[in-house]
């Protein structure tokens, strides 16, 4: 009986020592795999150019202060956009240039404060006023030209206006978008669609619009809360998409029950496809991050954080002139010893405006202490500093003399024996 109580004794200890090494990794909840994916895209995109700019506008709408990264990139697009003039993609054939090029950019600018009407002198939204330039990329460029206007108030009544017509005009019979009218309805169309709506779900024909076109994004679902564009299956992109949709038009994406199938949610399903990087991959079988799918996947997961803290949807109210309200300041470089630092205050209206001052060196705080000599080694006074454990030596002092005290004995002993060997 004894042996065995020592057997169950030593398996239990087993089993607890294992019984960590067992247990799953805990899934990651929506907030903190937003700021997951914003770290990587931090770390991925440390200097962005022309191309980043979902990257830039994720970080932006997701709260990531930073006014010398966003600074730098304004600097960066001043000049790629004095050098290209206001059609940025007019080094295509006409009948083949993007107009998305225009409206992501401005979209970004506007995303962290600047005017995208005035960047270096040039106006890039107005091309947008183009209808006929704009879809010829088709629904897409409609879509996203709608989006780039609404987010400054940039343009006409008028261009808005027309093209909220084509994209209502655009609809399918069934009350999806496609890449063309024609075409069976797809979950990326239909949501990128939808996103360009919410603005105007006042209108009732745009209300009604919306109303023919939530059920047919809901039957895209698949089971498991995934939605994929075309035959191509579920991916992150397409789900993406949705849930960008679905909290602009105030819909909850984790909780509405048309969007709550057997096997999850949007929400759910979009946090299946991140990596422990932080980034996300294209398709479930995939192993590595994608660009793409991780834009797409850090402004879904913005925009659902913005939505739940009641913040607006993803594209809302990107840039509006203000006035500067600067905050407290805070140390951006701490002053040292001997060299200066850094403090800086920001604008809480914007994310690039900022004023800086600069903090003198401290200075050294030296803490003395003395040794004394002795007949081994000489005395000295030891400056060290309290900060930085900089450090010198002064008053340097004789050691002391190895006679030094004796008394009438001390001096008999040394001369009857030669008291220097005896002193050591």
């Amino acid at each position: 009986m004894k042996r065995m109580r020592h057997y169950f004794a030593a398996l239990l200890a087993a089993l607890l020592l294992a019984a960590p090494l067992a247990l799953p990794a805990r899934a990651l909840s929506a907030a903190e795999a937003k700021t997951a994916v914003l770290g990587y895209i931090a770390r991925l995109v440390p200097t962005p150019g022309f191309g980043a700019e979902w990257f830039v506008l994720s970080l932006a709408r997701g709260g990531v202060k930073n006014a010398p990264y966003y600074n730098g990139y304004y600097t960066r697009m001043e000049t790629y956009v004095k050098g290209k003039g206001a059609v940025l993609d007019k080094d295509r054939p006409s009948a083949n240039q993007r107009s998305t090029e225009n409206s992501r950019l401005i979209l970004a600018l506007s995303a962290i404060g600047k005017d995208a009407a005035d960047v270096g002198g040039v106006d890039l939204t107005a091309p947008l006023s183009d209808l006929e330039w704009v879809v010829r990329q088709g629904n897409n460029g409609a879509f996203n030209a709608l989006l780039a206007l609404d987010c400054g108030g940039y343009g006409t009544a008028q261009t808005r206006g027309a093209l909220l017509a084509y994209i209502l005009d655009n609809q399918s019979e069934g009350g999806g978008w496609a890449a063309a009218k024609r075409l069976p309805a797809s979950a990326d169309y239909t949501a990128m669609a939808l996103q360009a709506l919410a603005a105007y779900r006042g209108d009732a024909g745009v209300s009604e619009a919306i109303a023919r076109a939530i059920p047919v994004l809901s039957g895209l679902q698949l089971t498991n809360g995934s939605f994929g564009f075309e035959a191509e299956g579920a991916n992150t992109e397409s789900t993406s998409q949705v849930i960008i949709a679905l909290t602009a038009l105030g819909i909850d994406p984790a909780a509405d029950a048309r969007f709550v199938k057997a096997g999850g949610n949007p929400v759910s399903a979009i946090l299946a496809y991140q990596l422990p990087s932080g980034g996300f991959k294209h398709k479930p079988a995939d192993t590595e991050a994608d660009g793409m799918a991780t834009d797409q996947a850090a402004r879904a997961l913005v925009a659902y954080d913005r939505f739940v803290n009641g913040e607006g949807p993803l594209y809302a109210n990107l840039y509006a002139p203000h006035a500067h309200a600067y905050g407290e300041w805070a140390v951006r470089t701490a002053a040292t010893c001997v060299t200066a630092g850094l403090e800086y205050r920001a604008c809480g209206r914007c994310l690039t405006a900022e004023e800086t001052r600069a903090v003198p060196a401290l200075g050294h705080d030296y803490i003395s202490t003395v040794k004394p000599p002795t007949k081994q080694s000489e005395g000295h006074t030891m400056h060290a500093c309290a900060r930085c454990g900089d450090s010198y030596i002064d008053n340097l002092t004789a050691k002391v003399s190895r006679t030094a005290g004796f008394t009438l004995w001390d001096w008999v002993m040394y001369i009857v024996f030669f008291g220097w060997i005896w002193m050591e």
